[in-house]
Order: structure tokens, then C-alpha cells, then sequence
């Protein structure tokens, strides 16, 4: 058959009644499911948003859970020793602060999963050594070791609130708090990053200035 025959033939073709019906239902067939997938790769990326909120969201509550609960009864603690309160109403909230302690760990692992779940794994291992090392082993610890102390001091006889002030309880708490606060933040910006493009140029700047905050909170 010819090049001309076939066009013709084509041609003949497109002008059967059946022609019109037959394209319409092809690309009928064709845009529809092109806008099925569309769509359902909307949905999906809607319910990863959703989701990806939501786990931020309890990260956020989890981290805030771990410092809030120990630096208040801390301070509740570190006020009552000040005020040279009787030994019965000190032994109260130490028994509270070491409660909170106590549970920590619990709170602490229950944090650092929701962390890890939430950010991007580098981010989270950045996040962590911060937190060790600028907050717990510079700033918590060394009040939970002071508030020790001090009570003990109270609980012998003695005057703790002497020994608050010889190893600086009220500096550590101050910079545990703005320590955690900054921190907590770190994790909601932080938690931010995996719906965003790794090209996207808030990426690093997310990262700098949350590393940049921290440096400043805890020194």
C-alpha cells in the first residue's frame, strides 16, 4: 500500500460515525487516568504531611515533657532551700524533684524516638550531642548535684542555702531553661526539614540557625 492509499484510507477511516466514539473513549480513558493518579498522589501527599505534623507535634510535647517537669520541680526545690524552709516541706519537694528524675530516663527515650522519627537522621544525631553535651553534662547535671547537696546539708543541720550558692544553683537553672527552651524550638524546625526539597536553600538555613541558637543559649 502506498503512502497515498494510506492516507486516504485514513482518511476514510476518521470520517466513520464510529471514528469520533472510538478517539473520544480512548482519550476519555487516557485523561482520566492521568487525573486518577494525579489526584491520588495528592491524597498521599496530603496524609504524609498530616502525619509528618502529627509526629512533630509529639516530639515537640515529648522534649518539652523531659525539661519542664525537672527544672520546675528543681526550682521549687532550689526556692524552698533558699527560703530556709522547714526540713519537712524541703523533704516534700526533694522527694518530688527525685520522682521527676526517676523518670527521666523513661521520658528521655520516649523523646529521643519520637526526635529520631521526626527529623532526618543527621539532624537528630546533631540535635542529641547538643543536648548531652551542652545541656545535661554542663548545666543539669551539674544542679542535679547541687541540689543533692544542698539538701543534704539541710537534712544534717547545716544551711543549704550556702551551698546553692557556692555552686551557683541559681546560674544553672537559669541556663538549663533557656537551654531547654531553645532546644525544644531545635526540634520543631528541625522536625520541619524531611517535607522539605534537600535543594531547598531553608534547608540550611533551618540548620544554621538552629545550630546557631543553641551555641548562643549554651555556651
Amino acid at each position: 500500500m502506498t503512502r497515498g492509499s494510506l492516507a486516504v484510507s485514513l482518511e476514510g477511516l476518521l470520517r466513520h460515525p464510529l471514528a469520533t466514539m472510538l478517539i473520544g473513549f480512548v482519550l476519555t480513558g487516557v485523561v482520566g487516568t492521568l487525573l486518577t493518579n494525579h489526584f491520588a498522589e495528592l491524597r498521599q501527599k496530603e496524609a504524609r504531611e498530616i502525619e509528618q505534623r502529627d509526629i512533630r507535634r509529639k516530639a515537640v510535647v515529648e522534649a518539652s515533657r523531659l525539661f519542664s517537669e525537672r527544672l520546675g520541680r528543681a526550682e521549687a526545690l532550689s526556692v524552698a532551700i533558699e527560703a530556709r524552709a522547714s526540713k519537712e516541706v524541703i523533704a516534700r519537694f526533694k522527694q518530688l524533684y527525685d520522682d521527676a528524675e526517676a523518670r527521666a530516663p523513661e521520658v528521655r527515650q520516649a523523646a529521643a524516638l519520637l526526635m529520631r522519627e521526626a527529623m532526618l537522621e543527621s539532624d537528630f544525631e546533631s540535635l542529641r550531642a547538643g543536648i548531652d553535651t551542652r545541656l545535661a553534662a554542663k548545666r543539669m547535671r551539674p544542679l542535679h548535684e547541687c541540689l543533692d547537696r544542698a539538701a543534704a546539708r539541710v537534712f544534717a543541720g547545716g544551711d543549704g542555702a550556702a551551698v546553692l550558692q557556692d555552686c551557683h544553683s541559681a546560674r544553672l537553672l537559669a541556663e538549663s531553661q533557656a537551654c531547654g527552651d531553645v532546644v525544644i524550638d531545635g526540634v520543631y524546625d528541625l522536625a520541619s526539614l524531611p517535607a522539605l526539597s534537600s535543594a531547598s536553600p531553608d534547608v540550611e538555613r533551618v540548620r544554621t540557625k538552629t545550630r546557631d541558637r543553641i551555641a548562643r543559649a549554651c555556651p
